[in-house]
């Protein structure tokens, strides 16, 4: 930890955000805490000074009701102007660094291509498979291509500080290095409907061999997989579930019960 982050101390991580899983995330973070504490001292001055000066200039003399007050202190003008012009200056400078670092993905990143729907994902890899959840490998670059097949939708992903909108009729683009093995939120962060709260997914942080491994086994659906669950794969995959129920309750379309 550096910066703000570090002044705040260690406690912040758990109790505010997720562990870093990524080399970004503590930029974002001093971003967001030296802003955070820069407007927390704004307002305690500015609190502190309407109370001061509530006290210090209490009117004594209902006679003085009315009267003129003095001249204005150009000086204090001044350095309150340009103070909060600094404020704004820091506010929109925090981080830009890193905001542009986090807007080019590097020279070789692995690309995986995001379709965001009503209410699913598709994560599909360079190799053609198609997975419901995002899986990469530690220490490597990853590049998001980012597309809807509807409405805005949003990609989120907290322990590594990612927000990026997906637009339709637009593509847009999200990178990261994980540095952090272990499994975690995905979801969107944009109400889509009323399914909105089914659209979540995981990110899956393999070690590169496993990662390699995984993704030359899953090449074919059928691979490890009854008929019964790669029913089920596409059924989630392609949305169907939108439409259609498994149960016998009428969606938009009719249930797929007993339809085999």
């Amino acid at each position: 930890m550096s910066g703000a982050t570090h002044f705040l101390g260690a406690g912040k991580l758990s109790a505010w955000f997720p562990p870093e899983a990524s080399y970004h995330t503590f930029g974002v973070d001093d971003a967001f805490f030296s802003v955070y504490l820069a407007a927390v001292l704004v307002v305690v001055l500015i609190f502190g000074l309407a109370v001061t000066f509530v006290i210090q200039f209490k009117r004594q003399n209902q006679d003085d009701k009315g009267a003129q007050a003095g001249r204005p202190n150009i000086f204090f003008q001044a350095l309150w102007v340009l103070a909060a012009i600094a404020l704004g200056v820091v506010s929109f400078t925090a981080d830009f660094c890193g905001f542009m670092d986090r807007s080019v993905a590097p020279l070789g990143a692995t690309e995986v291509t995001v379709t965001a729907r009503q209410w699913d994902w598709d994560f599909t890899y360079a190799n053609g498979y198609v997975a419901d959840t995002l899986h990469v490998a530690y220490g490597r670059p990853v590049n998001l291509i980012l597309q809807s097949e509807d409405v805005a939708h949003s990609l989120t992903i907290p322990a590594l500080r990612i927000n990026q909108g997906i637009l339709p009729d637009r593509t847009t683009e999200a990178w990261f290095e994980v540095g952090l093995i272990d499994t975690f939120n995905l979801r969107s962060n944009i109400f889509s409907g009323p399914g909105y709260g089914d659209m979540a997914s995981a990110l899956i942080v393999h070690r590169p061999r496993d990662f390699d491994a995984w993704l030359q086994a899953k090449v074919d659906i059928f691979i490890g997989r009854t008929f019964e669950e790669v029913g089920e794969l596409l059924y989630n995959r392609h949305g169907c579930k939108a439409c259609h129920s498994i149960d016998g309750s009428k969606l938009v379309g009719p249930s797929f019960k007993d339809v085999y």
